[in-house]
């Protein structure tokens, strides 16, 4: 939810069980409710072989979510391709490390991530590194007081506290300090 990519890592090959692993994590983050408040950033993913131990291409990924099989694999192949679309999706294989090829696609792999990685916004308010440290405090504290976060809270808590009330105050300081030259 607060991160700008999904690195998906299986290992060995890109087997059905993968396409079925990622494409249940979709299912089941399509159940969070975002209650009108915001909206679940548009994710790139990057789905990675790890230890690879077949030949692929770039287009792996892209080839395997247009093959056509029975009706419910079909579906699981669209869920992952309206979730990423091709522009917003990448595949990597990783050799073993005492490969000759590893150094190359490890710098792929860390490339595509630095690539994909992008500041954290809410709302339209860009957020510094302190406030989603911040976020990610209260977004605990939350958890253990009521054993779910609501966004609406979250978003009043890194607005208005995190934000715009410094800001205020800040800006108020400076005024004040003006307005009492005089006196």
């Amino acid at each position: 939810l607060l991160a700008t990519a999904l690195v998906f890592v299986t290992d060995g090959k890109a087997s059905e069980a993968a396409i079925e692993a990622l494409a249940q994590m979709l299912q089941e983050r399509s159940l969070i409710k975002c209650d009108g408040t915001g909206s679940l950033h548009a994710q790139s993913l990057i789905f990675v072989v790890n230890q690879n131990r077949l030949r692929y291409s770039d287009e792996a990924l892209d080839k395997i979510l247009a093959a056509k099989h029975d009706e419910e694999r079909t579906e699981l192949r669209e869920l992952i391709n309206s979730s990423y679309p091709a522009d917003r999706r990448q595949f990597c294989s990783v050799p073993s490390d005492n490969k000759p090829e590893f150094e190359e696609q490890w710098s792929k792999l860390h490339d595509a991530i630095h690539g994909a990685a992008r500041p954290l916004k809410m709302g339209k308010l860009w957020m510094t590194g302190l406030q989603t440290a911040e976020m990610l405090r209260h977004v605990e504290q939350l958890l253990r007081k009521h054993g779910k976060v609501s966004l609406p809270s979250l978003h009043r808590h890194v607005i208005l506290d995190s934000w715009l009330r410094p800001t205020v105050g800040q800006v108020l300081s400076t005024r004040m300090d003006k307005l009492l030259e005089g006196f």
